[in-house]
């Protein structure tokens, strides 16, 4: 059995009756209509679309619909740097993702390269997918393709643990789909005094004009809704006062031919109150669990702020919240870098359980979210990242009924606020949890609120110019500029305070978390030569594993806690807050009640899957080989910056003991180890992989 099933099962919970009602028979009722949705089968939606459409051909294939095109050799051009390109073209795409399509020269179907220069040229021809075009390319493409085929699911998403489940672009997340002219139809028990609440997204060519949606309740016109361009309105629409046993909701899109999406879909109370003040709380102590709000700061040293050994001045308006919260001063990432440690952030697992070690990998859907839980439970729940890592495509958007991407190129914090601040304000009577990440203090180092990379990028080119692109040369280059980068990185750290800042002081002091908790955090640090290295994903020093940690809110003690703390323990301390339990599994303790003597790891994973490990109590940390051999011993409350190694010292008893008293549970750690995803690179992301610094991937 899955560890999420197992979980599931433990919490009295099953699949496909997630979501639902805030606790007790005097609580309101929140109906999914995601949970309810029913895709009509394959052939009666076969025989919709086929509607005399020239050059197309659309069968059923597998229990989903394929649609087929002829590619001529006519609409082939020659592409740069050898091999033929072209854009398949046809309306009905709009109801696909292009992207995951395949493409046949006559019998043959051709595998997908994940670059335009791959490091091993092909032995046979490939396909390379890339912004809507077909590159082919290889042995065999002297001459424009013939007989070729391009062939793709009409996808309207996707059912798992009970919800449907879609992507549009940027966004993803739990939603009916409507195809063009389809009327879907729910049968439920409609609630007194209900309001239905949702969000229409127009998947695809927002540009071809709007769509009509009307909506329906037995037979009746409720409204009639024109949904255009980008827009993506909440749509708050009163269902009758009274209640009735058998109503009928009906949904019909009208216009272009393209899938339209209600996200987020839910039949609630019309009456919600505000956060912290709901209508059916009562009693001195209100039956309202809080809404939680998890910020994460990318790549944000610990000492980027006061209260963590830096400079006053960098962060003036975060000192001066995290002043007012529970801080954790012995705060631990469990890796060096993004993509391992927020998946164990949002497990609550370490890295070689959750088996995401490589930028290659992403999250199987058998491990459960603390998003997927909370939502079991009634929240409403949200994400809006900076996308890369942080996304669907490494599996992140599980259990969040909207996950917003920000992709690289329009990196901006205050639209990422923005966007947050949107989802905060689309209040529907359920709790909520809300994930905001940023690279905002990340390579390529932005300055200013204008985010200006104008300083890294000279110095970038520099470098580039002494070295003539020798890697080793380049290393050192960036090395002798060690301090240079450290001033850009804390001019970006300045850059966030200066917007997050205000921001989160503002909501903590607002009516919206009343009744709620914020929990700054960030997911590593960053070197700037303190051991020899730069940046992070290297060795498991303090300047990239130690991390700031705060919570803010209600219950939760302003003041100093000394224990040792890790991002895994953040799964604990969220199901905690929300009355739930702990699923089995999980690595951490709540930081609200952890022992103060319990161990923390931390893990580097490099070269052929090599993993070098630390162990962390009680101020002491021990650094461990791939073999779990001791090479390194630190006390940290006497040495904070790691300059003398006791290991090998005489008369130094405590690593050997510490390593005796910790190495079976990190053994366990590694047995329990779960398989990743495979997550392939394109070139689509290669350009970002560089600015990002990750240019050896």
């Amino acid at each position: 059995m899955s560890r999420r099933l197992t979980a599931l099962a433990f919490l009295g919970l099953a699949p496909g009756l997630l979501g639902g009602c805030d606790g007790g028979e005097a609580q309101p009722r929140w109906i999914s209509l995601a949970d309810r949705y029913q895709p009509l089968p394959p052939l009666e939606r076969q025989a919709a679309l086929l509607d005399e459409r020239a050059g197309a051909r659309v069968r059923e294939a597998g229990g989903a619909l394929l649609l087929e095109l002829d590619l001529p050799a006519a609409v082939w051009e020659r592409a740069p740097g050898g091999g033929w390109s072209t854009e398949p073209r046809h309306e009905l795409l709009a109801l696909a993702q292009p992207e995951r399509g395949t493409l046949h020269l006559g019998t043959t179907r051709l595998a997908r390269a994940q670059e335009r220069t791959p490091r091993r040229a092909p032995e046979e021809p490939v396909v390379l997918f890339e912004n809507g075009r077909l590159t082919v390319f290889g042995p065999g493409t002297e001459e424009p393709p013939e007989q070729a085929v391009f062939s793709v699911e009409l996808d309207d998403g996707v059912r798992a643990d009970g919800t449907w489940w879609v992507v549009s672009g940027d966004l993803s997340g739990a939603g009916v789909p409507l195809w063009p002219g389809e009327e879907v139809v729910f049968e439920l028990a409609l609630p007194a005094d209900s309001m239905l609440r949702f969000v229409p997204v127009l998947r695809s060519n927002p540009g071809d004009g709007p769509t009509l949606l009307t909506v329906r309740l037995d037979g009746e016109t409720l409204a009639e809704l024109e949904v255009a361009g980008d827009e993506r309105p909440f749509v708050e629409l009163a269902l009758p006062a009274r209640s009735r046993a058998n109503a009928r909701l009906s949904f019909v899109a009208t216009g272009p031919p393209r899938i339209t999406v209600l996200y987020r879909p839910v039949v609630g109370p019309s009456a919600i109150g505000r956060p912290g003040a709901r209508p059916w709380s009562s009693g001195a102590e209100p039956a309202i669990r809080p809404d939680l709000v998890l910020f994460v700061a990318d790549t944000l040293r610990a000492d980027a702020l006061a209260a963590w050994g830096g400079a006053p001045d960098v962060a003036p308006r975060l000192n001066r919240l995290a002043e007012r919260s529970r801080r954790y001063a012995s705060a631990r990432a469990p890796a060096t870098w993004t993509l391992p440690s927020v998946a164990s952030l949002l497990t609550g697992v370490y890295p070689p359980e959750h088996g995401v070690e490589r930028s290659d990998q992403g999250l199987r859907p058998s491990v459960l979210s603390i998003a997927e839980l909370l939502r079991a439970h009634g929240y409403r729940t949200a994400a809006v990242t900076d996308s890369f890592f942080v996304s669907r495509r490494h599996g992140f958007q599980q259990g969040f009924e909207w996950f917003q991407e920000i992709h690289h190129g329009e990196w901006d914090l205050e639209r990422t606020l923005a966007a947050a601040r949107e989802q905060l304000d689309r209040d529907d009577g359920r709790p909520l949890f809300l994930l905001v990440h940023t690279y905002r203090v990340h390579k390529p180092y932005r300055a200013g609120t204008d985010e200006l990379a104008d300083a890294y990028e000279q110095l970038l080119a520099e470098v580039r110019a002494e070295t003539g692109g020798d890697p080793r040369a380049a290393e050192a280059a960036f090395k002798a500029r060690a301090p240079d980068l450290e001033a850009m990185y804390v001019e970006g750290a300045r850059g966030l305070d200066a917007v997050a800042g205000p921001w989160l002081t503002d909501l903590v002091d607002s009516e919206r978390l009343a009744n709620g908790v914020l929990i700054l955090t960030s997911d590593h640090g960053e070197a700037f030569g303190e051991h020899g290295e730069l940046w992070h994903k290297g060795p498991l020093w303090d300047e990239v594993v130690r991390v700031p940690l705060f919570l803010h809110g209600p219950g939760v003690p302003a003041g100093v806690d000394p224990r040792n703390a890790s991002l895994v323990d953040l799964v604990p301390t969220l199901a905690q807050m929300a009355g739930i339990r702990t699923p089995p599994g999980a690595a951490g303790s709540s930081l609200l009640d952890a022992p103060r003597d319990r161990p923390t790891f931390g893990f580097w994973t490099h070269g052929a899957n090599q993993t070098e490990s630390v162990v962390i109590v009680d101020g002491k940390k021990l650094m461990l080989s791939p073999r779990s051999e001791l090479t390194g011993a630190y006390d940290l409350e006497q040495d904070p910056g790691e300059a003398r190694d006791l290991a090998g010292d005489e008369g130094v008893d405590w690593p050997r003991a510490l390593l005796e008293r910790t190495l079976p549970e990190l053994r366990r750690l590694f047995e329990r180890r779960d398989a990743a995803l495979d997550v392939p690179h394109g070139e689509d992301r290669h350009e970002a992989f560089s600015e990002l610094g990750y240019a050896d991937e």
